[in-house]
């Protein structure tokens, strides 16, 4: 009777024994999961950081841009006298555009009186300060402004281009300049 009881446990022992390998193995294959993971998230943080720092270089490049004087870092060229000519959509004339890609009618700075831009139908106090960041202030700004010139400018004020061309924002800006200059563009 105590052999058999003994076999009793000696088996027990051997299931106990046998679940805990198991349980010890898939831990380890766990672990090994685990591993990975942690060097995967590793990598993946040190790839966003780095795309953080080029974010960070990026932001601090515009402020330098910006602290040179209200929309310098829109004017042509790029220091080295080098521009892009560009044809715009109805090929009456050129545009230039610097190595930003911005148009050079940005070139003008606000001298004197800013035209009231919000004057044109369609285009209210908000995007009249956007246009402002962006170099716009005056009606010969926008009168003049090729499908080139919008497309560059709409996203930059959260539009779509559309809303530019379908508003006739160039004729509106036309007749604008004309009341208050009497003179054409």
């Amino acid at each position: 009777g105590r052999l058999k009881e003994r076999e009793s446990v000696v088996n027990r022992l051997q299931k106990e024994w046998k679940a805990r390998e198991a349980k010890l193995a898939a831990s380890k294959n766990g672990h090994g999961e685990l591993g990975r993971l942690e060097a995967e998230l590793k990598a993946m943080t040190e790839a966003r950081s780095a795309s953080g720092s080029e974010a960070d270089r990026l932001r601090k490049r515009v402020l330098e841009l910006e602290a040179r004087g209200n929309g310098a870092a829109l004017a042509p060229g790029n220091g080295n006298g080098s521009r892009k000519p560009v044809a715009n959509g109805n090929g009456s004339r050129k545009v230039t555009l610097n190595e930003h890609g911005a148009p050079n009618w940005l070139a003008l700075s606000a001298k004197g009186d800013q035209d009231d831009l919000k004057s044109i139908h369609g285009l209210g106090p908000v995007l009249e300060r956007g246009l402002n960041k962006l170099g716009v202030y005056y009606f010969r700004q926008v009168a003049r402004m090729s499908t080139k010139d919008v497309e560059w400018l709409a996203p930059r004020l959260n539009i779509h281009p559309g809303r530019i061309l379908r508003g006739e924002w160039a004729r509106q800006a036309k007749d604008c300049h004309h009341r208050k200059y009497k003179e054409e563009l």
